[in-house]
C-alpha cells in the first residue's frame, strides 16, 4: 500500500515550498515568501543547513526566523542530483545529516508548543 493509498480520503495534503524553489533567495526571503503565499511550510536541504551554520546561524536563529513568520520546517531534503547535469553540479559540502535532523526535530517540537 502506498502512502497516498493509506491517507484518509479528504485529508488535505500540505503545500510545501521545496528547497529547490526560489533557489537564489536567502533563508529569510524564502521564509517570508512561504508566509506571504500561505504555504504550510518549507523544505530545507542539508547543504543549505550546513551553509547557514557555517555563516554563523545557530539553530535558535533559524527557529526564530521560522517562528517570527509563523512558518514550519516540514522536511529536511537530502537527495542530491535529481535535477543537476554534470559537470555543472558543484560537489556538495560534507555535512552531518544527524545535525540537520536534530535541528528539524527541535524546530518541530518548538512549533507544537
Amino acid at each position: 500500500m502506498s502512502a497516498l493509498e493509506a491517507e484518509p480520503q479528504g485529508t488535505p495534503r500540505p503545500v510545501v515550498l521545496a528547497h529547490g524553489s526560489l533557489r537564489n533567495a536567502g533563508f529569510r526571503d524564502r521564509v517570508a515568501a512561504v508566509a506571504r503565499a500561505g504555504f504550510d511550510g518549507l523544505g530545507l536541504h542539508v547543504r543549505e543547513y550546513a551553509r547557514l551554520r557555517s555563516e554563523g546561524w545557530s539553530d535558535a536563529d533559524l527557529r526564530a526566523v521560522l517562528a517570527g513568520a509563523g512558518v514550519r520546517l516540514v522536511k529536511i531534503e537530502t537527495l542530491l542530483g535529481t535535477a543537476c547535469l554534470a559537470p555543472r553540479c558543484p560537489t556538495p559540502p560534507r555535512t552531518s545529516r544527524r545535525s540537520a535532523s536534530s535541528f528539524a526535530w527541535s524546530a518541530a517540537e518548538e512549533s507544537e508548543e
